[in-house]
């Protein structure tokens, strides 16, 4: 067995040791609610309300589906003395991506019982729900393709649908703005601001710059999730690449999803310091 396999599988234990550390410490009343929180994503009945906090907190998660398959991978080098960081049992070909796949399968189902406490009427559930189904082939082709080269076009399809499609919900759902609407760029005489009429951050650029990083960062966030691409040994610093990038992706998806929430709730006058224009 690799001297190192513990380390992982260590820092699994701190951590959770850390979140379930019973006195009033380390931030006690923030673990607990976040403990609450994960608690009613996984565990909440489909007749309950879906709350935001539950929904955002879903989403973030599905930024550390990777860590879910490293969860398992860690806990096999611990077990199998014949696995290494380079060498890992058949098994984790398979279970590791499946492992992967549980945010989202955690997020689809709020998106499914949302349109369920709707009575089927809220097609923008659904509309949701496929963003996060879509990872699911990316994941899937990618754990055969170790196996199967024949089905790279596959994959090579399926992450380009899951990117293209989770950045247009990013910038037209998740945080209301008009750039990917047909209207704002054709001259058929409707005048549309290709942000939105209510801006709480002052400059206009910051929310440009964000879509083109969003963009970009989608099509990491899809690599990352091909487990195929972590085989190899000299990609591991690529891989870890991809964490940091996919983090402030999440970082910035995060401020962005907020503001619209506010907006949307008409939260924003009762701010005591914000800077917000109407264009």
């Amino acid at each position: 067995m690799d001297s190192k396999a513990f380390i992982p599988a260590l820092t699994y234990i701190v951590i959770a040791l850390t979140l379930f550390y019973p006195f009033d410490a380390f931030y006690k009343q923030q673990r607990s609610q976040f403990l609450s929180t994960l608690t009613q994503i996984i565990y909440s009945p489909v007749t309950k309300a879906i709350t935001f906090n539950q929904v955002f907190l879903a989403d973030i998660l599905t930024s550390y589906a990777k860590v879910f398959g490293d969860f398992y991978s860690s806990i096999i080098q611990c077990l199998d003395p014949e696995s290494s960081f380079a060498i890992t049992p058949q098994s984790a070909n398979y279970m590791a991506p499946l492992f992967t796949t549980i945010p989202y399968l955690l997020r689809l189902r709020q998106c499914v019982v949302e349109y369920i406490a709707s009575d089927y009427q809220q097609k923008r559930s659904l509309a949701n729900a496929l963003k996060y189904a879509s990872a699911l082939p990316v994941i899937a082709f990618s754990a055969i393709h170790k196996h199967n080269k024949s089905v790279y076009p596959w994959w090579l399809i399926s992450v380009v649908v899951n990117s293209l499609y989770s950045f247009w919900w990013d910038v037209r759902n998740d945080w209301g703005l008009n750039f990917l609407d047909r209207d704002v760029w054709l001259d058929d005489g409707v005048e549309k601001t290709p942000l939105r009429q209510t801006l709480l951050y002052r400059q206009p650029g910051k929310y440009y710059a964000a879509i083109l990083a969003d963009f970009f960062l989608r099509f990491t966030w899809s690599l990352k999730l091909s487990s195929h691409l972590h085989a190899y040994v000299q990609l591991e610093s690529g891989v870890f690449a991809f964490e940091i990038l996919e983090i402030l992706r999440r970082y910035l998806w995060c401020l962005f999803r907020l503001e619209w929430e506010v907006i949307k709730t008409e939260e924003y006058p009762s701010i005591p310091i914000h800077q917000y224009t109407t264009e």
